[in-house]
């Protein structure tokens, strides 16, 4: 990333402060943080709601495979129950 140069002023106390520039950039970075942690947060939320419902297809092709009738219509099984819900906001 290009950031610009800006000079750090000397104040009085002979500390140094940041100037406007660096303010608003080191703002800007908190920003884009932020906005990185919600992405990956919505990304994270889709990942359990698909593995969730893949866990639930699981579990009821197990249970019909110890009954004995699990067969052809497994894949039926699967189409029907696809539908993950969308994380609410």
């Amino acid at each position: 990333m290009c950031r610009p140069k800006a000079k750090i002023a000397e104040n009085k106390n002979g500390g140094s402060e940041k100037t406007v520039v660096e303010t608003k950039l080191d703002g800007l970075e908190h920003i884009k943080a932020w906005t990185k942690a919600i992405r990956d947060l919505d990304m994270s939320c889709l990942d359990l709601n698909a593995a969730e419902s893949r866990r639930r297809i699981t579990d009821m092709q197990l249970e019909k495979a110890k009954s004995g009738i699990l067969g052809v219509d497994a894949a039926e099984l699967v189409v029907l129950d696809l539908s993950v819900p969308t994380p609410e906001r």
